[in-house]
Formats: C-alpha cells, sequence, structure tokens
C-alpha cells in the first residue's frame, strides 16, 4: 500500500467513513473448492448507499462473480460510482470479457489458484494490460506450493498473495478447519522473509500495544503484526 492510499485509509477509519467494502453478488459457484465457507444462497446488495457513505474500493466477490448474466449491467452501475475491484476464479473469461473490464477501467483482479500445478492462469486478463493479483489459499494439501506460484506470477507480470488460513462456513460448520495448516506451520510461515519480508519488523507488536495484553499468535496475511488480544 502506498504512503497517500496508507494515509487515506488511516483517516477514514478516524472518521468512521467506510473506505472500502466486499460485496458478495452471488454464492452460486461453478467450483467445489474444499475450503469454501459459503452456503451457496444468494443475497441481496446495495451500491448507491455505499457510494453515498464515502466508500472509495468496492470489491466484487462471491461465490463466481461471472455466473451472474447481469454481472456487466451491475458492475457498469458500480464503477459510474466508484473505484473497482474483482475476486474471480476467472474460469469463465475470455478475451471479450477481459476487454470489457479494462474497458470499464476496473483497478485490479484477484484470481484464485491454490498451487503451481493445475492448470489455471490468467493470460486473458493479463493481455488487455489488467492488474492481475493470484491468491492462494494455504492448506495442507497445498502448503508448500505457495513459493512456486511466485514463478507463473512473476512469468505473467502479476502479483501473488497468500491467506494463511481457512475459516468456518457461515452456517457455522467448523469441520473445513480442519484444512488448516496447523501453528507451528504458521509460525514458520510468519518468520520466512519472502514472505513477509522483515520478520523481526511484521510480527512486532503495535507501537502503541500494551505488551502484558498481548500474546504472540500467528496473525493473518496483510496484518502489521503477529499478535493478537487475548
Amino acid at each position: 500500500m502506498n504512503a497517500l492510499l496508507q494515509e487515506t485509509s488511516e483517516r477514514t477509519l478516524r472518521l468512521g467513513v467506510p473506505f472500502t467494502v466486499q460485496i458478495d453478488l452471488t454464492y452460486r459457484c461453478n467450483e467445489q473448492c474444499v475450503h469454501c465457507y459459503l452456503d451457496h444462497d444468494d443475497h441481496g446488495y446495495l451500491l448507491r448507499e455505499m457510494a453515498e457513505a464515502g466508500v472509495f474500493i468496492l470489491t466484487f466477490s462471491g461465490g463466481e462473480i461471472f455466473l451472474r448474466k447481469d454481472f456487466f449491467e451491475i458492475l457498469e452501475c458500480a464503477r459510474s460510482l466508484t473505484c473497482i475491484k474483482l475476486n474471480t476464479n476467472a474460469v469463465l473469461i475470455r478475451e471479450a470479457q477481459a476487454a470489457r473490464l479494462r474497458d470499464l477501467g476496473v483497478a485490479a483482479i484477484q484470481v484464485s489458484i491454490y498451487s503451481h500445478r493445475p492448470e489455471v492462469h490468467d493470460c486473458f486478463l493479463k493481455s488487455q494490460g489488467l492488474k492481475v493479483t493470484i491468491a492462494n489459499v494455504r492448506m495442507t494439501g497445498n502448503m508448500e506450493d505457495y513459493n512456486r506460484l511466485r514463478e507463473p506470477a512473476e512469468e505473467l507480470g502479476a502479483e501473488s498473495t497468500l491467506d494463511p488460513t481457512v475459516t468456518p462456513m457461515m452456517d457455522g460448520d467448523r469441520s473445513i478447519l480442519e484444512l488448516n495448516a496447523g501453528e507451528s506451520a504458521l509460525r514458520q510461515l510468519f518468520r520466512d522473509e519472502a514472505f513477509v519480508g522483515n520478520a523481526e519488523q511484521y510480527c512486532a507488536p503495535p507501537p502503541a500495544a500494551d505488551a502484558d495484553s498481548m500474546h504472540s499468535l500467528p496473525c493473518s496475511a496483510g496484518h502489521t503484526a503477529c499478535y493478537v488480544s487475548p
């Protein structure tokens, strides 16, 4: 995150403005991912109200967003109001769809790929000059694959990101938590400077933190510290 975006995010947080919002456009999906937490029943959504509330970045996710026949209608309306990012498995995106996303000025697209081994890629998106991020969820079956995913990402000129944990399903079912890599693997991951950069700085408590009220457990990727309140 660049300095201007960081400053804007911190200021909106202090003011209570919803700087960034994610909408699940559908819970239907054309894949059956073992770690998925969704209940696969569609729900409603709002657009203009969020723009009026100050939302600067709106992320469309799912389920698989391209299963909606009216997806581009929704996207066109939302793009006229705010900055748009997309989360998709990219299976349904062809060159024509990628060109339309480019023409609408979509800011970024995150594509889920769970290993360097499956034949899934985002070449159609990159060919249109769109900003693409390859997203990976670390689980027991692909614990060592996240480093290898950097290779196709670099070849495509894409960024890569990693979600180190699996979350419970929306209906409260916790059985998929068995897919989590485990605490020892997480501790090793958060000391891997290829993933976190400066490990000592990444895993340091926030400057204003009360050391007596904190304990050291691994946090989610993207957080600035590996300490959480008990």
